[in-house]
This record gives C-alpha cells, sequence and structure tokens, in this order.
C-alpha cells in the first residue's frame, strides 16, 4: 500500500468520525427537544386542572418520552458500537501502516519526496490522533449525560409507580364521588352545634317575650283600673244636662246685669279733645272756678339738684340721735321733765270743753311740701275712676274633655 493511498483512507475515515459527531450533535438536540417535553407547559403546572387530569397528563406525556428515549437510546447505542468498532478498526490500520512503513523503508534510504511525503502523514496521524481523544471525550460526556438520563428516568418511573400507588384511579373516584353528598346538599344541612344554639337563641327570646308581655299585661291593667277610677268619679250624661241648665243660668244673668251696666254709660264720650285745660271746674279748698291741667308738664317744674357728696358720718350720726330723743320723749317710765308737763297739759285739756275756732282758708294747714306733693299724671278719671272690662263669653274645656 502506497503512502498517498494510506492518507486517502485516513481522510474518509475522517469524514465518517465527522458524520458521527454530526449523529452525536443530533441527538443532543433530541436530548434537548425531551427536556422541553418533560418542561410543564408555561413553567408551572395548572393547578386549576382536578388532580386526576393532571394526572392523566403526566402518564401519557411519561409514555411519549420513554418510547422516545428508548428509541434515542438505541440509536446511541448503535451509533456508539459502529464508532468503536471504526476506532478500533483505524488503529489496526494505522499500527499495520506504521509497521509496513518501517518495514519497507530502511533509515537513510527514503528519498526527499517520501521523507516529506511522511512528515506530512505524520501530522495528520497526529491531528487524526488529537481527534480521536476529542471524540472520546465527547462519547464520555455523551455516556454521563445518558447515564444521568436514565437515572432521571429510573427516578421518574418510581415517582410514576409511587403515584399509581397513592393516587385513586379514575374509576374508583368516580364510584367514591358518586357515594358523596354535593356540596349545595351538605351546605343546607345544619350541624348539632348550631341547632342547639338556635335553638337556645330562640328560647331565650321567647322568655323574654312572655316577661314583656306580663309586663305590658300589668300596665294594662293598671290603666284599665285607673280608667275605671276616672269614669267613676265622672258625672253621668243625666246628672250633666241639671248642670248645664244652672250654668246657662247663671251666665245669663251675668250677661244681663253688665247689659244694665253698659245701659248706665250710655252718655256720649270724647274719644279725645284738642284743649289741654279742664274748664269750669272749683277749687276743692277755696272753691273758686280755676282751669286744671289734662297733662302735666314736666318742664314746668325745676330740676331737683343732687346732694354733694360727702363721706363723714355726722348725717347719720343726727339721724340716730334725733331718733333716740323721740323715742326718749315717748317712754312714759321715763324721768323726763318735757314728758312730765305734757302728761300734765294732756290732763288738763281733758278736763277743758271744747275750743271752737275759724278755719281759714289759706295758713299752714293748706301749704304742701315737695315730699308731699303727688304729680299727676293724665286725666284724674283715668287714675282714680270706675273701669269696667267688657265681658266675653267663652266655652271652656275641663280636664275630662267635656265642654
Amino acid at each position: 500500500m502506497s503512502p498517498h493511498h494510506a492518507v486517502q483512507i485516513l481522510q474518509h475515515e475522517l469524514l465518517n468520525m465527522k458524520s458521527s459527531a454530526s449523529t452525536f450533535a443530533s441527538a443532543l438536540a433530541d436530548i434537548a427537544e425531551i427536556k422541553k417535553m418533560l418542561a410543564p407547559p408555561g413553567g408551572l403546572a395548572d393547578s386549576s386542572l382536578p388532580p386526576e387530569v393532571r394526572l392523566n397528563q403526566i402518564e401519557i406525556r411519561f409514555t411519549d418520552v420513554v418510547e422516545q428515549l428508548n428509541s434515542l437510546d438505541n440509536v446511541y447505542n448503535r451509533q456508539v458500537t459502529t464508532l468503536q468498532d471504526r476506532i478500533g478498526d483505524l488503529e489496526n490500520e494505522f499500527n499495520h501502516m506504521v509497521q509496513k512503513v518501517k518495514l519497507g523503508l530502511p533509515a537513510g534510504d527514503a528519498s526527499s519526496m517520501e521523507g516529506q511525503g511522511m512528515s506530512e502523514m505524520h501530522s495528520k496521524l497526529m491531528e487524526l490522533q488529537e481527534a480521536m481523544t476529542n471524540m472520546t471525550g465527547t462519547a464520555q460526556k455523551l455516556m454521563d449525560e445518558r447515564d444521568e438520563r436514565q437515572h432521571a428516568l429510573d427516578v421518574m418511573l418510581e415517582q410514576v409507580e409511587l403515584l399509581k400507588t397513592v393516587k385513586a384511579d379514575r374509576e374508583d373516584l368516580e364510584d367514591a364521588l358518586a357515594d358523596k353528598a354535593d356540596a349545595c346538599q351538605i351546605n343546607k344541612k345544619v350541624s348539632l352545634e348550631q341547632f342547639d344554639a338556635a335553638c337556645g337563641d330562640m328560647s331565650k327570646a321567647i322568655e323574654e317575650a312572655l316577661t314583656k308581655l306580663t309586663q305590658q299585661e300589668n300596665l294594662w291593667s293598671q290603666a284599665l283600673d285607673d280608667i275605671q277610677k276616672d269614669v267613676g268619679n265622672k258625672l253621668d250624661r243625666m246628672e250633666l244636662t241639671p248642670l248645664r241648665d244652672f250654668i246657662n243660668k247663671k251666665l245669663k244673668n251675668l250677661q244681663e246685669k253688665f247689659k244694665a251696666l253698659s245701659a248706665l254709660k250710655k252718655d256720649a264720650e270724647a274719644a279725645g279733645t284738642r284743649s289741654r285745660f279742664l274748664k269750669n271746674v272749683n277749687c276743692i279748698s277755696c272753691d273758686k272756678e280755676v282751669i286744671m291741667r289734662k297733662e302735666v308738664d314736666s318742664s314746668l317744674y325745676p330740676k331737683p339738684y343732687a346732694l354733694p357728696p360727702t363721706r363723714s358720718m355726722g348725717p347719720y350720726l343726727a339721724y340716730e340721735l334725733d331718733q333716740l330723743r323721740k323715742q326718749q320723749k315717748c317712754v312714759p317710765a321715763s324721768k323726763n321733765l318735757n314728758a312730765f308737763e305734757n302728761a300734765m297739759q294732756s290732763a288738763r285739756s281733758a278736763k277743758s270743753p271744747d275750743h271752737i275756732c275759724n278755719r281759714y282758708c289759706g295758713g299752714s294747714h293748706t301749704v304742701t311740701t315737695p315730699q308731699q306733693r303727688v304729680t299727676r299724671i293724665g286725666h284724674f278719671l283715668e287714675q282714680w275712676g270706675p273701669e269696667i272690662g267688657p265681658a266675653n263669653d267663652m266655652n271652656i274645656r275641663g280636664t275630662d274633655g267635656q265642654v
């Protein structure tokens, strides 16, 4: 075998190895797709679905994944075995070629072209060896990943078996749910505790109502007794008519008296006059014809002056001493000479006859001091004259409601 032919064989084997590497890459892509298929949609499982539906979905997905993994495992095993066989054949051929080169080419006899071809072949072989080491590393990684996938599948199988043992089947669950009552029917039912509490509340309410009814009955009976007493104290209709006649008679008599009094005052009286003086009036003291004012003009009288203020106790002391003197004069048992003389004169005057003298119009007895003077306001008839108010006839309602 010539070196050129050996190099072509090596190139062909390298192409086969590249194709096997591409198959490994496709296997890795298939494994990534399996991961995506195993992952739940949306990143999380739909918790709104019932557990039976979710369990069925997981079982279907698990069976599909197991089938895909089995098929990929078979393909991977076949490709790995073929790759190992090719690598073994390539190593055998390479060793055989090296031995042939060593046997066919003695040292120092090769030409420069053959030496250059051998060096190129050696470099290619080294590159091929590096590629082989890389391929073995990738194959080892793929084997490790395969073991991890297998371990994950075993764990998933154990979990599925556990779910099969723990979870109930759909038929069993449907049978159990068929025997159970609906939530609406359960909500309509009442527990014993609620029933007892409701009965206790009803009994308390009934007792309170009974107590209130008894109290109301007592109040009604008391009110009825009061009404009966009031009715007993009231007059009957037979007694009311004579009383009404008596009152009407009294009212008629009063009306007749008022009519008689009003007949006495039929003289026409003026509502008012323009003159401020009363003429043709005789004085009480001198019996002369004088004029009297109807209204008092306050401007005619001088304004009283105020006394000067003082802080001394003299006036008060003088007043008190004067009161004491008057009191001592009036006391009969005192040893006052003035009191004795007054007593003697009173005894003499009692024995003397009555004294007769003329009474003059003027004098001290006709003079009135400002303290004794009374200011008249308006007409004297308005101050001291008789005032008879009009009598009004009206109906009066009593406390019993009768008119």
